[in-house]
């Protein structure tokens, strides 16, 4: 089946069911008690659907047509599909770092999730801005605390099943390949002056590869745990406690198409977070709201033997994985934030300041094992060891202060000026952070409205940085054809560039103009540009095979540019299929300290290159959305059509010049299909509910590989691309979940 036919179908298929749902849709009823809708690839977790808005915005006031403009066209679904294969809106927004789940907590040591979605993807961006709001109290992108736990006083609410359920076939076993069970509870407690909410899952995902090694399984596992309690016993102040327990348990955690199992290590990661806040409210309309968060995690990187690594051309990995790290971090953070009376002027301002303090700690142990390159035949040409302490620990302290107005000097006009200010005992430097933001209505009613921001977001230095110049040395050592040494093995010496290194920042800006052109259709278009400066870079010096420091600077850059047209038809309450076409282009040094030495330390650390990112995929097409089609079954189809992402000739010798980008995986093209319907399960009983549901991903089973295999020419001077590899084939999930 072509592109061309596909697009073609679903586009024929997308106009038949919204004649068939505009029918229907205006005599359907949503019941508030239906069980929630768990993010798919066809509706992101911010999605919210119009009945979900709460009170209506006032007529002709910018904020408030911008922010229903928000709720209405939902945000495009991040790139990076997990590696099963399913789109993932992980890392799409900087807010949803605050979502405690076992798959996207950050750990403080590195300011990175571990293991994102179950795998480890290359961010395009050390910082991410957020769309929604250029406000300087917008968090330095570490906090965890949840914010999907839709906690009811009202009366009690229960739910439980399974959004995820599949079962496979493998060599005559039937097994589980993917399974969620989850349950929750929420009500109120001791006659309405406490509300409780209180979650429990487990996830279990097996991810397929198909590489050199064979067919093999990456099983991804996790626990969360999560307690969320608000206390109303008072009129002004409402104190609220969070509990949160979370874990993730990964076999073969590097596993890719170039990577054979025995070369890949188990990943364990345990963890917690106790959160307590309180907001005070003056009769006069004075907010105060204080809140004392600890987190602590403890990771382990488990190599399956203890033999040496083998890396063969174009890096093709055997043997025993090198690195044992078994690490633990925490963070403890305090914060205070006011918001002033509104003034009784016409031209009103919020006035709102706030600051924090906290502490960050690590410390860490590891044990490696040699790194043995090999070429096209078995004789090795070079080695790598490691020598040095094995230990590491480090604590930091920041301090943040921050104010923000927003004006609102006319009623279709509004306005968010603001300052932030970071200190650190790392970069022991003042960071200072403008931010600006604006919403412009400039039509009576509130069918268009322009908005857009521009600012300065500095992120959190990784806590290894400190550490860098004590940690483990590379020794390197490299043979002739005859085996013999060319040159004594040289000892990389870590070394910092300067003492207090710069913290890496992005100086941001993004315009967009939402525009209501009928009054079921929603257009969105959006040009966004981020710039990162001081991003923490490794670089091999002299960069040649006879290497004798390892130099780590804030010298990294990187560039990212987007133009986002997005547009959103809602014929009826439940019905909503967005079209939406994204142009961008994202380019940076390649050697950041996360890429090279985070979580999973990269085998050869190749010198610096300024190049298209790992991620960049300069066009894609995606439609997305929940149709209503009869008697209840809601149908979510998404198709996403975007360009593969490019691939790099690597060379651990030298033969082939590093810095060439070779090419890209072929055009990925993915057709997901989702099904599910509401049953009623008592007469008496309206919230008892049951909800069914069938999810295909990548219906039409399209080619759509994730590696290359590369190797060279006789005369060992230009890359040669011999294939594909490592498909991300056909996969469905069942779905059940009753609530009443």
């Amino acid at each position: 089946m072509t592109l061309k036919s596909i697009v073609a179908t679903v586009a024929a298929a997308c106009l038949l069911i919204l004649q068939a749902a505009g029918a229907s849709a205006q005599q359907s009823q949503t019941s508030s008690n239906s069980p929630k809708q768990e993010p798919t690839a066809s509706q992101p977790a911010t999605n919210t659907s119009p009945q979900q808005e709460g009170p209506q915005p006032d007529k002709d006031r910018a904020g408030d047509a911008a922010l229903k403009f928000r709720r209405l066209v939902p945000i495009v679904p991040d790139l990076s599909r997990g590696s099963d294969g399913m789109l993932t809106t992980n890392g799409q927004r900087a807010i949803e770092t605050k979502l405690v789940t076992g798959t996207n907590v950050k750990e403080p040591a590195m300011d990175a999730r571990p293991l994102p979605g179950g795998l480890p993807v290359e961010a395009a961006e050390p910082v991410e801005i957020p769309n929604d709001q250029f406000s300087p109290s917008t968090l330095k992108f570490n906090e965890s605390v949840p914010i999907l736990d839709a906690i009811k006083g009202d009366s009690w609410h229960f739910e439980f099943g399974t959004p995820s359920l599949a079962v496979e076939d493998r060599d005559g076993l039937r097994r589980l390949r993917a399974a969620a069970p989850e349950a929750s509870a929420t009500g109120p407690l001791f006659g309405g002056k406490l509300d409780l909410f209180q979650s429990l899952q487990y996830r279990l995902s097996r991810a397929t590869i198909t590489g050199l090694g064979g067919i093999n399984d990456a099983m991804f596992q996790s626990y969360d745990w999560n307690t969320h309690a608000e206390i109303k016993a008072w009129d002004r102040n409402t104190p609220s406690i969070r509990f949160v327990l979370f874990s993730q348990n990964v076999d073969a955690a590097t596993l890719n198409g170039l990577t054979h199992p025995e070369a890949t290590p188990g990943f364990l990661m345990r963890g917690g977070q106790l959160f307590v806040s309180d907001v005070y409210r003056s009769q006069a309309g004075f907010i105060l709201d204080s809140s004392l968060g600890a987190k602590a995690m403890h990771l382990s990187v488990l190599p399956q033997g203890t033999g040496p690594m083998l890396l063969i051309q174009q890096g093709e990995l055997e043997g025993s994985y090198f690195d044992r790290l078994y690490r633990s971090s925490q963070r403890i953070e305090w914060k205070e934030s006011v918001q002033l009376p509104e003034n009784s002027t016409s031209q009103k301002h919020h006035l709102r300041l706030g600051g924090s303090l906290a502490r960050d700690a690590f410390d860490s142990t590891r044990r490696d094992s040699p790194i043995i390159l090999l070429g096209s035949d078995p004789s090795p040409f070079g080695t790598i060891d490691f020598a040095g302490p094995a230990h590491e620990s480090l604590a930091a302290e920041e301090v943040t202060g921050w104010f923000e107005d927003r004006w609102t000097p006319a009623r279709r006009l509004e306005l968010t000026l603001g300052l932030r200010y970071d200190w650190t005992t790392q970069s022991r430097t003042n960071e200072w952070g403008p931010r600006a933001a604006f919403a412009f209505s400039p039509l009576k009613g509130d069918k268009t409205v322009i908005r857009g921001g521009a600012g300065v977001f500095y992120d959190i230095m990784p806590l290894t940085i400190g550490t860098f110049t004590q940690s483990m040395q590379r020794v390197v050592t490299f043979f002739n054809d005859e085996g013999d040494l060319i040159a004594p093995s040289q000892v990389m010496s870590n070394v910092m560039a300067k003492p207090n290194l710069n913290t890496s920042h992005v100086l941001g800006w993004s315009l967009e103009l939402d525009q209501q052109v009928l009054s079921k259709v929603i257009v969105r278009a959006r040009a966004e540009e981020r710039r990162g400066e001081n991003l923490p870079l490794v670089q091999p010096i002299p960069p040649t095979l006879l290497q004798s420091e390892l130099v780590l600077s804030d010298r990294g850059t990187s560039r990212y540019r987007s133009l986002e047209t997005t547009a959103t038809v809602r014929p009826g309450r439940q019905t909503a299929l967005s079209f939406s076409y994204t142009r961008s282009d994202s380019r940076g040094d390649l050697n950041t300290l996360g890429t090279n030495l985070g979580t999973f330390e990269k085998a050869v650390i190749t010198p610096d290159r300024y190049a298209l990112s790992r991620s960049d995929s300069p066009n894609r097409f995606l439609v997305w959305g929940d149709v209503e089609a009869f008697k209840g079954l809601m149908v979510s189809p998404a198709l996403d059509v975007h360009t593969g992402f490019p691939f790099a000739f690597f060379d651990a010798d030298r033969h082939v010049p590093n810095e060439i980008d070779f090419g890209r995986l072929p055009l990925t093209v993915s057709l997901d299909l989702g099904l599910y319907r509401d049953f009623r399960l008592s007469a008496n009983e309206p919230k008892a509910r049951m909800r069914l549901g069938l999810r295909f991903y990548n219906l039409t089973n399209h080619f759509n590989p994730r590696d290359a295999d590369l190797g060279e020419n006789e005369t060992e001077t230009a890359p040669l691309l011999k294939g594909f590899l490592n498909n991300a084939g056909r996969t469905y999930r069942l779905s059940v979940i009753f609530s009443f």
